[in-house]
């Protein structure tokens, strides 16, 4: 889990489809209970309007902060995971890290549900190549040193 957490906000490598998926359902998730909880937080925040003027303006801008840097690991968690697929996907880092920039961009210019679904299921069930290509690799070592070892017994 520590591990997990250190390489959260690093490109270091990249990740299959189902770590894809868990992380953004994960960020998703608490992206829709930060949304949520700021806005009932605002709504009663400004009960208090009226009696306490001062109180409103430190409330607010406490809970405007909080949601800014969280909001901002938050964005940089979803690049970093959206620049890890893509590295698996096309096996190229630098590419990868300039797709995701791109991808990062058109994400906070557009705001549209069905574009960011679609492009989330795109990243989800599209296969990649290095995680496929250390499978093979690994599977196909594995049978030819079995035959290695079953000729050198035989």
């Amino acid at each position: 889990m520590k591990n997990f957490l250190k390489t959260l906000f690093i490109i270091n490598e990249p990740i299959g489809r189902l770590e894809f998926f868990f992380i953004s359902l994960a960020v998703s998730f608490i992206v829709f209970i930060l949304w949520y909880v700021s806005v009932y937080l605002l709504y009663y925040i400004n009960v208090f309007k009226v009696e306490a003027p001062l109180l409103l303006m430190l409330c607010e801008f406490t809970l405007l902060a909080f949601i800014l840097l969280f909001g901002l690991a938050l964005l940089v968690v979803n690049f970093v995971c959206i620049t890890k697929r893509c590295w698996d996907i096309i096996s190229d880092k630098l590419l990868s890290v300039i797709i995701g920039i791109i991808l990062m961009a058109l994400n906070l210019l557009i705001h549209n549900i069905v574009i960011n679904v679609t492009c989330y299921l795109i990243w989800c069930l599209f296969p990649g190549q290095i995680f496929k290509r250390q499978k093979d690799i690994s599977v196909l070592d594995i049978l030819k040193k079995e035959k290695e070892h079953s000729s050198e017994e035989g």
